[in-house]
């Protein structure tokens, strides 16, 4: 389960083929290139649940089997104590292994879907054996990293910056009609006191 999932990660589509697969005392490191962006991912696999908050992961993967209720049962409890006990808010990733197993089937997707969404949680369904949705799986864990390590302060100016330019550009347009309509108000009224001077003056008479 865990183990095959970190070595077929290893040879994602998704992995920089320039690359030679490496190592490091904590687990495999592997580079995924997205959007034009190399990033490089180390995973770690069995760590002991008294050494998680060392490690200060960026991500969680909790997986089960669907054909074993015990599994998910177990995987419900470490997400759990995930969430509420080690009081994480990292991305966690409740993956259901085994989809192909279609007649074997003893957890259900609602059922998952539900214990995920109430515990903030992103859910997936892969084949290991079947290099399913593995793929998906990976890009998925990297694009909510980089979204949690993010600055808000930095979306937040950027919107702040564009509202501005919007303000000003709101505003151009709508001083130079105010200046026409105040210049064509003018001389329409210069026009009249004109015409009604020259209506009142008295024309020349002939004695």
């Amino acid at each position: 389960g865990k183990s095959s999932l970190v070595q077929q990660f290893t040879s994602s589509e998704s992995q920089n083929d320039d690359d030679d697969q490496r190592t490091s005392e904590s687990g495999p490191v592997v580079s995924v290139q997205l959007d034009g962006h190399e990033s490089t991912m180390e995973f770690i696999d069995g760590a002991d649940l008294s050494d998680l908050e060392c490690y200060r992961a960026d991500a969680f993967v909790v997986m089960y089997a669907v054909s074993e209720p015990e599994s998910f049962t177990l995987a419900a409890n470490l997400l759990n104590y995930l969430r509420h006990d080690l009081g994480t808010d990292r991305t966690i990733f409740l993956v259901a292994n085994k989809t192909d197993l279609v007649r074997q089937r003893l957890v259900s997707s609602n059922e998952a879907v539900q214990y995920a969404s109430s515990n903030d949680c992103c859910f997936l369904e892969i084949s290991t054996s079947l290099n399913v949705n593995l793929d998906e799986l990976l890009i998925g864990i990297l694009c909510n990293i980089k979204k949690q390590l993010t600055p808000v302060q930095d979306v937040s100016n950027q919107e702040k910056t564009n509202r501005h330019r919007s303000s000003i550009s709101d505003l151009r347009p709508r001083s130079s009609n105010r200046a026409l309509s105040a210049i064509s108000n003018f001389l329409k009224h210069a026009c009249r006191r004109e015409h009604r001077r020259r209506d009142s003056t008295p024309i020349p008479q002939l004695v």
